[in-house]
């Protein structure tokens, strides 16, 4: 089961970002811009670093898309996906109780994945086309994180939940890692075009994800009708605060707004958030007009940082589980000493990226680091909404 959310999560996410990537393929941009003498050298300013002459050709050459988006353009239609996406996080929990999560997980992933096809013949009508899409795109992908959290509380045994949560999760950022240096090599070498093949080939892979998911994911421990007798016992004995009757049961709504621990950890994702949505989505566009990196190195130094991330996760959330195990800590404790270092680390390293100007090894050295640090919130905000309110985790909202 784990292994077909982090599959499911991959492909979302991989579906979600490739876009970020493709852009800088899309775009005209050398419609825009002033291209320099040959005979003159760029000088560095306060937005842009000098051109390094290896580079001046590749970058040019990259520069020859079909739409001539503005660059507020293209920050409208990257940032419509999360008008969505915010909504339906709000909603999907409960939707997940109603249809159950397996459906609402599988449908949401396979109707992506359509979208996701059919994303180049929409990039070809107006922009308002665009938008409609990536924010229909978000709205479905905002169901799969309740519906996850749902099964995952359903399914994970108490002293594995960390490990398995973080596995979970970095099936997201693993579709990071796998879609951007993807998308980067297509965009120059693939077929229909280049960049159209990067949706097709993320679209496609949904489809044959669905198919295993539909014969291999069931609803609950109890509904596998392949599960051993002994491993069912197993999870029903340490999963002791989530009851089979309250699939249905009402949210505690005006409790839930009254909780301190609520708001901390709102806080916490909040700004988590921020600067992960912001490298996400900026962060190739910043590779390719400030330090002018070609788009398959482009692609290549955005899995550099994400694959930090999925390590990272990994690693504080099976740490996590080993500290409690050891129960020299408790699990607050645990859960707010990581999530410290997960947060404050990442800034650290984001403020001495000015300090290092148009170095682009050292600022690819301190974002791959920031990335790292963050990983640590697998043993702090990916755990505890499950710790808090298990019956309620599929409410919990994510990014």
């Amino acid at each position: 089961m784990t292994f077909l959310i982090f599959c499911g999560m991959c492909l979302i996410f991989g579906q979600r970002v490739c876009l970020n990537v493709a852009l800088v393929a899309m775009v005209n941009s050398s419609a825009e811009m002033e291209l320099p003498d040959l005979n003159e050298e760029w000088k560095e300013d306060d937005n842009h670093c000098p051109m390094p002459e290896s580079n001046f050709n590749t970058t040019l050459n990259s520069k020859q898309g079909t739409y001539p988006w503005t660059p507020y353009t293209q920050g409208v239609i990257l940032a419509s996906y999360f008008y969505g996406y915010v909504v339906s996080q709000v909603i999907g929990g409960r939707i997940s109780d109603f249809v159950g999560a397996t459906r609402l997980f599988g449908g949401a992933t396979l109707l992506s994945s359509i979208l996701t096809c059919f994303t180049p013949i929409i990039s070809t009508l107006s922009p308002t086309y665009i938008i409609a899409l990536r924010v229909l795109l978000g709205l479905v992908h905002g169901m799969n994180y309740p519906s996850a959290y749902t099964l995952i509380a359903r399914w994970a045994p108490l002293q594995e939940r960390s490990t398995l949560l973080s596995v979970c999760v970095i099936g997201t950022h693993f579709g990071v890692v796998v879609s951007m240096p993807l998308t980067g090599y297509l965009c120059e070498h693939g077929f229909a075009g280049g960049w159209p093949s990067a949706f097709y080939l993320m679209g496609s892979a949904g489809f044959i994800w669905f198919v295993f998911w539909i014969f291999l994911a069931f609803e609950s421990p109890v509904k596998h009708p392949r599960i051993s007798v002994n491993e069912l016992a197993y999870i029903q004995k340490n999963i002791p605060f989530v009851s089979n009757d309250k699939k249905n049961a009402s949210v505690p709504w005006l409790h839930v707004v009254r909780s301190p621990p609520v708001w901390a950890v709102t806080v916490a994702k909040f700004c988590g958030a921020w600067s992960f949505i912001c490298f996400q989505s900026k962060l190739p566009a910043y590779l390719d007009e400030v330090l002018h990196l070609p788009i398959q190195k482009n692609g290549l130094v955005n899995a550099y940082l994400f694959a930090a991330l999925c390590i990272s996760i990994v690693i504080s959330g099976k740490l996590s589980d080993f500290i409690r195990s050891k129960k020299i800590f408790r699990t607050t404790t645990i859960r707010k000493s990581f999530e410290t270092i997960a947060l404050l680390g990442p800034a650290a390293c984001m403020v001495s990226v000015p300090l290092v100007k148009c170095n682009a090894n050292a600022v690819v050295l301190l974002l791959t680091s920031a990335m790292a640090l963050f990983g640590l919130c697998g043993g702090g905000d990916v755990s505890v909404i499950v710790d808090l309110a298990p019956d309620f985790a599929g409410k919990e909202k994510h990014y």
